[in-house]
């Protein structure tokens, strides 16, 4: 008797377990495949040095992520990609704003089809400074109404919203009026008297290097766990959202723990080069937030409780 009832429950459980088991193994191959039409975006998924994956940019739409990273050179008046040199074959044009403008064309006014989120391009300027990000600007315009656009302090919510990091110039950023980028925040500008001074529609979330803060490395007690609450509460308390990058993550099981802990404490981005475990991670340990996104440039327009 306990051996029939055993074998009927395992046929009626089958479809579910086939299905469970498509969704952990084989990830969607292009933005609009099946995991993003079924499940939907990823609220907390950063694709970190995106462009140096198969398929940049496809790869992690197909996985549901929400932002992506992209590395760029200034030569001779255009944008590279590339880490440690600039890759000559491949511009910031061609692989990300290209694309994300035809996806947002083709799905009716955004990047992932049906969804009323703002896609994150996080552009991290490997040299130039200033001039790169005035050459950045430049070609973002060409391209509206396709991405954020602060305007005198007023932000305007498009589908997709760039953050500068690398070398950028706050104090020059700011003093523009018309910006269709928005700064990446240090914790030195998270001190009180520099919130004060940062102009609404400036920031468009708080980075810092993990190694910077912690030597924990998923190994063992988390000991500073009180202080990574600490530093996204003061991130959110200033209105931003918060991502930590250069965690180390050599070994799955200590990454995981480490993603787990940031998590747990609210850090916003969960910044990785492991596509579809983070993918998988996400979708098992925390439910997709679809309403984050839709308000992240609340927070740049000074509403703080949109953050929390």
């Amino acid at each position: 008797m306990r051996l029939w009832i055993s074998r009927l429950s395992s046929l009626l459980t089958m479809p579910f377990t086939m299905l469970v088991g498509l969704l952990r193994t084989a990830p969607a191959r292009a933005a609009g495949s099946g995991l993003v039409d079924i499940l939907g975006p990823l609220a907390h998924a950063h694709s970190h040095n995106d462009y140096e994956h198969e398929r940049p940019l496809h790869d992690a739409l197909g996985h549901r992520y929400t932002s992506v990273e992209a590395d760029v050179w200034l030569v001779d008046g255009d944008l590279y990609l590339g880490h440690f040199e600039p890759d000559m074959t491949r511009t910031l044009r061609n692989v990300y704003l290209d694309p994300l403008a035809d996806l947002v064309t083709t799905n009716d006014g955004s990047v992932h089809p049906s969804w009323d989120g703002t896609f994150q391009l996080l552009v991290d300027v490997k040299s130039g400074g200033v001039e790169t990000w005035r050459v950045l600007e430049e070609q973002l315009a060409a391209y509206d109404p396709v991405f954020s656009v602060c305007r005198d302090g007023v932000v305007e919510v498009n589908p997709v919203t760039v953050i500068v990091s690398g070398e950028r110039d706050r104090l020059v950023m700011a003093a523009e009026p018309v910006r269709r980028s928005f700064y990446d925040a240090t914790f030195e500008d998270l001190e009180a008297h520099a919130v004060a001074a940062l102009p609404v529609g400036l920031v468009g979330m708080v980075s810092a290097n993990w190694i910077d803060h912690f030597t924990w490395r998923g190994i063992g007690p988390f000991l500073s766990r009180r202080r990574l609450h600490e530093m996204v509460d003061r991130a959110h308390d200033a209105g931003w959202p918060i991502r930590l990058w250069g965690a180390p993550a050599f070994v799955r099981h200590n990454r995981r723990r480490i993603w787990q802990a940031q998590l747990d404490a609210g850090v916003d981005w969960i910044n990785t080069d492991h596509l579809d475990e983070l993918a998988h991670f996400l979708a098992r340990h925390r439910p997709t937030r679809l309403g984050l996104r839709r308000g992240i440039l609340r927070r740049l327009r000074g509403d703080s409780s949109s953050s929390r």
